[in-house]
C-alpha cells in the first residue's frame, strides 16, 4: 500500500483560548480539508482542495521548506 499525503497552506485568524482540529474528506485521489473549532465544528477556514501523492520518503529538506512556510 502506498503512502499518499498532500500540502496545504492556510491564511486564517485563530482566536485564543478555544480549541481548533484539522477535518478533512477525502474521495479517490484528492482531500479537502479544513480548519474547524472543536466543540462546535463550525469552518473557521476555507475549505482547500487538492490532489493526495505518493509520499517524499526520505525527502527531509522537501518536507522542511514546506514546514517553513507556515506554522500551527
Amino acid at each position: 500500500m502506498n503512502n499518499k499525503e498532500a500540502f496545504v497552506f492556510f491564511k486564517v485568524k485563530l482566536d485564543s483560548g478555544k480549541s481548533y482540529m484539522l477535518n478533512r474528506k477525502i474521495v479517490g485521489d484528492k482531500i479537502s480539508i479544513w480548519i474547524q473549532e472543536s466543540e462546535s465544528a463550525l469552518k473557521v477556514s476555507k475549505v482547500i482542495s487538492t490532489d493526495l501523492n505518493i509520499a517524499a520518503m526520505g525527502k527531509k529538506i522537501f518536507r522542511q521548506k514546506r514546514c517553513k512556510a507556515g506554522s500551527i
